[in-house]
């Protein structure tokens, strides 16, 4: 028999919330499980101690040759150098709260061998409520998460995201492979998926310049950066159309392919995958454009490290808080587990000239049109 509250609490509700987070796993977003999760765990393995900023240093090597071509033997040191950059962790915390009511009537219904449902319910449906919130959150983070709107309760200007444009070229924020590094690449008015002005040939339109974009070569070694698996990020509303409309060959005739979209960019190696954050602010209204966004080997190329916490703190203890409003004076139970993630999109180093260089990411933005009727 429950003989107090705390008990109840450990006994009935502790076990209630490891099965949700255990059935409800913050990282199940079908877009974040494309991704290499690394836990980040520091010397004393128990997570790293990011300082009060939440800035970790990262480093990695640059090189030029140590190569001399020529009639006689001569030498020429060659120079490898560190680059040092930073990436920004975030804190989060979820929190289980039950009201003295909720407890009283818990321990009641236990005491008379019944079984508190109602309430059970309650908690269980708080907890998936707040892993959704935490796992929408954290697909926010690896955009470009708040698209230049500074007053988002989120913000904060130095924390980059896997797919942000960026024209930087450091270790921080690498580069995007646009050709303008920094701007997507403006095929709105030759690329028109859907409507009476749609355009032909728009799977190989957008197939070269994403090619071409991601076709990186080093000045000086002549080395290409490695590039496997292509996807391509698309809101819902733009998956629906290539879903549902096929290419054509031919504005005059009509003539357009056995496939629909999605099947003819798979078919050339890119794959479409869904999400509403790839572009918040696209449109299918007429002359509707969107932002694809392109990115290669998320497996290898794209981070999401999870920081644990101290051995001790994940979850705290229960506590009864006191909690006043209006001179009003109501008690309730709390307990909360302490998160912390970072991201980051591996850089790579490339020579773009013979004395200078930049760091570039796997991403590239590409603008088209998503419908466009006949006036």
């Amino acid at each position: 028999m429950t003989t107090n509250p705390f008990t109840l609490l450990k006994e009935s509700v502790n076990p209630l919330v490891q099965q949700v987070l255990e059935d409800e796993d913050i990282f199940a977003d079908p877009l974040l499980q494309l991704f290499d999760k690394d836990d980040m765990i520091g010397e004393n393995g128990n997570g790293v101690q990011t300082p009060e900023s939440g800035e970790i240093e990262i480093y990695q090597f640059r090189s030029k040759p140590a190569v001399i071509i020529g009639d006689k033997w001569a030498y020429e040191a060659g120079t490898h150098t560190m680059i040092q950059g930073k990436i920004k962790a975030k804190k989060m915390t979820i929190e289980v709260r039950i009201s003295e009511d909720e407890v009283d009537r818990w321990m009641k219904s236990v005491s008379g061998g019944g079984r508190p449902t109602l309430i059970e319910r309650g908690v269980k449906d708080e907890m998936k409520t707040s892993i959704a919130y935490l796992r929408q959150t954290l697909v926010q983070f690896i955009f470009d998460p708040w698209a230049g709107v500074t007053t988002s309760e989120h913000y904060d200007s130095s924390f980059r995201g896997f797919f942000a444009t960026s024209s930087t070229g450091t270790l921080t924020s690498p580069s995007d492979l646009n050709s303008t590094a920094g701007e997507a690449e403006d095929l709105s008015t030759t690329v028109k998926l859907s409507g009476s002005n749609q355009t032909a040939f728009n799977v190989d339109a957008i197939l070269n310049k994403a090619l071409t974009n991601f076709t990186k070569e080093d000045y000086l070694t002549k080395l290409l950066l490695p590039v496997g698996q292509i996807y391509m990020g698309v809101t819902p509303k733009v998956m629906a159309i290539l879903n549902s409309k096929r290419d054509m060959f031919n504005t005059t005739t009509f003539q357009s392919s056995t496939n629909f979209y999605r099947q003819d960019f798979i078919n050339v190696g890119i794959i479409p995958i869904v999400h509403t954050h790839f572009d918040p602010n696209a449109s299918v209204a007429e002359d509707g454009t969107t932002t694809l966004v392109l990115f290669a080997d998320p497996q290898s190329d794209f981070t999401l490290y999870n920081i644990p916490p101290p051995e001790g703190e994940a979850w705290s203890e229960w506590d009864k808080e006191t909690n006043v409003k209006d001179g009003i004076k109501t008690y309730s139970y709390e307990r909360h587990k302490k998160l912390e993630f970072a991201c980051q999109a591996r850089g790579y180093w490339f020579n773009t000239s013979a004395t200078a260089g930049s760091v570039f990411k796997k991403v590239c933005h590409i603008k088209v049109t998503t419908f466009d009727d006949a006036d």
